[in-house]
Formats: structure tokens, C-alpha cells, sequence
């Protein structure tokens, strides 16, 4: 039993080889963060915010894997250290499939979620949430975060009015969604990231560049 996960959230990849600059150096800092008795998460399936890169087979590429690979082969992680949640498609589904996945089944008392700075304060919120669902009061979690890449001016204003928003928006769902299985029905029905009703559309240029 590892005495501490560390979740590096990823934030989109360039390659099947090559994670994006903003996961690169959420993945470094893990790197600064892991000991030998850790044990690293790393988690996205896929954004919707653009469209997944594809493999030479035509499959989804997820950047979880990426990032998992990455951490092994380029920055000399022990591979047995190191887990991928290629599920989700957004932040909420990043903290959700971890708990049922993987930290509650494990029965982990200790986390430490890696993102960048730009989206730090999403995370807390969600968590937060995701903490009175599932009555996790008695979890240590703790946020670090990694340098923001290096966005154009429009890109950084798009993406800080986006975050500002999303945090804005999950306050209004705490409020609203109190109950774990009313969170479970709107996470699959309501949610445009998961619900069969709902087809992805890709976000404006200027926020996909982000990724």
C-alpha cells in the first residue's frame, strides 16, 4: 500500500509520444514531488475540447499513457510506480474515475494532485465537492502546482475567463448536486462530456492551443 498517490493531471499531448508542453511540466513536477514509496497517477483519457490524436490504427491516443510513458522514459520513474486513467475527458471526470478507481478501492488516505496554476483553483473546487459526495473529510489532500506554458496573450486572457467561469459553475453545482447518486445521474445525463445525449464540440482555436 503506497503511503501517498501523486495524480498528474494531464493537459493534452502533441504526439503518441509526446505530451504537450503544459503536461510536461505538470510531469516534472511530480518528478520534484515522488519518493520510492509513492505512487503516481496519471490521468486523462482524452479532451473534447479538440479533436484526440489518433494512432497509426486509427485509435485514440490516451494522454494518460503519454504521460505514464513520458515519466518512465524520460524522466526515470520506476515503471511499477505508475498508473494511467485513461477515462476521463474533463477535470470532474479526472477527480471522479480516481476516487472510484483507485483511491477509494485502495482505501488511500493521502493525495497530492499535480496542474498548472491556471487551473488550480478549478481542481480545489472540484475536490472540495467531490470530498463532501463522498464524505471524504478524512482525506489529506494537498495542490501543487506546476508553471503555466508559455501562452500566447489571448490565449492566457481565454483560458483565466474559462477557469474563472468553470469555478463559478461548480460552486453553483455544489449547491444544487449534494447527494452521490444525484451526482452519478448527472454526471452520465447532463454532463456534455459523458452523456450519450450530447455530441463533443471542439472549443474556439484560441482555447485549443492550450492543449
Amino acid at each position: 500500500m503506497p503511503k501517498r498517490v501523486i495524480i498528474a493531471l494531464t493537459n493534452g499531448i502533441i504526439s503518441k509520444t509526446l505530451p504537450s508542453e503544459s503536461t510536461i511540466l505538470r510531469l516534472r513536477k511530480v518528478v520534484e514531488l515522488y519518493t520510492d514509496s509513492d505512487l503516481i497517477i496519471t490521468s486523462t483519457g482524452y479532451t473534447v475540447n479538440k479533436s484526440p490524436v489518433l494512432d497509426e490504427n486509427g485509435f485514440p491516443v490516451p494522454e494518460a499513457a503519454v504521460a505514464a510513458r513520458y515519466l518512465v522514459n524520460e524522466l526515470a520513474v520506476r515503471q511499477d510506480s505508475i498508473l494511467a486513467e485513461t477515462l476521463s475527458r474533463d477535470t470532474i471526470g479526472n477527480i471522479f474515475f480516481i476516487l472510484e478507481l483507485f483511491l477509494l478501492p485502495l482505501g488511500i488516505k493521502n493525495t497530492c494532485i499535480v496542474t498548472s496554476w491556471f487551473h488550480i483553483e478549478r481542481v480545489k473546487a472540484i475536490f472540495s465537492w467531490m470530498q463532501e459526495l463522498f464524505n471524504l473529510k478524512e482525506m489529506e489532500v494537498s495542490f501543487e502546482a506546476a508553471d503555466n506554458p508559455a501562452f500566447s496573450a489571448d490565449t492566457e486572457k481565454a483560458i483565466m475567463e474559462r477557469e474563472n467561469l468553470s469555478v463559478k459553475n461548480i460552486e453553483l453545482l455544489k449547491k444544487r448536486i449534494t447527494r452521490r447518486d444525484d451526482f452519478i445521474h448527472w454526471f452520465f445525463t447532463e454532463h456534455k462530456a459523458y452523456s450519450f445525449n450530447f455530441d463533443p464540440q471542439p472549443a474556439a482555436y484560441v482555447i485549443q492551443q492550450a492543449y
